[in-house]
């Protein structure tokens, strides 16, 4: 009843799916979205039997990683009308008695774009991102220090050394150290080689928790 309360009461919308992207439950705000009078009636329904079906193939790959990782994970759909809000969702594994049997997402929307600009100078292009959705990175989930996941997100999206000094207000001497270690880490000598090797093991679509911080 307790947990009830607190999901009806949440700013936002919830929900949660079992491992075949099926929907278990939500609360009434996510029901009401999705053209439901109760919650209940989304039990048993995919994304395909709702509104946004035509975004169900990118939800259901984003489900997906959220179980297979399983880390959280940024979901930014691409919607083609500019006067649609944007649905930013944050997805997570779900677990019963230390068992996977799913995920939980947590979505808010922004009516004005604002948080969008943000993720595009975060981020870049959005466009230019085949994978709209991004594994977010904490210390616990990644080989790297959070130092080195953000000079190295940076380092993936074109900055020199001086440019991600000022983005992290670091001096520049402080970067390349962390440049050095992540290099031995990688097992690469070259930047060349450390951008490749990185984009190879899929840190492109991985944004550090600490900078996300600042937006969500």
């Amino acid at each position: 009843m307790i947990q009830q309360q607190l999901l009806e009461n949440f700013p936002g919308y919830v929900f949660w799916k079992d491992n075949q992207s099926t929907y278990l439950g939500s609360n009434q705000y996510f029901a009401k979205a999705a053209g439901f009078n109760h919650p209940d009636e989304l039990i048993g329904l995919k994304d395909t039997d709702l509104p946004w079906c035509e975004l169900a193939a990118q939800m259901s790959h984003a489900d997906r990683l959220a179980i297979d990782q399983p880390q959280m994970i940024l979901e930014i759909p691409l919607i083609a009308d500019a006067s649609c809000p944007l649905v930013i969702t944050q997805k997570k594994p779900l677990y019963d008695h230390n068992t996977l049997i799913g995920m939980i997402g947590f979505s808010f929307v922004n009516q004005t774009k604002s948080i969008l600009a943000e993720l595009s100078r975060l981020i870049g292009n959005l466009k230019n991102y085949k994978d709209q959705n991004f594994l977010v990175q904490n210390d616990s989930n990644s080989k790297l220090t959070r130092r080195q996941q953000e000079c190295l997100y940076y380092l993936l999206r074109g900055n020199t050394i001086r440019e991600i000094a000022k983005n992290l207000n670091l001096s520049a001497r402080t970067i390349e150290t962390h440049m050095v270690h992540i290099k031995n880490i990688f097992a690469v000598r070259t930047k060349s080689q450390l951008i490749e090797k990185a984009i190879e093991q899929g840190y492109l679509n991985c944004i550090p928790r600490s900078l996300l911080n600042k937006l969500i």
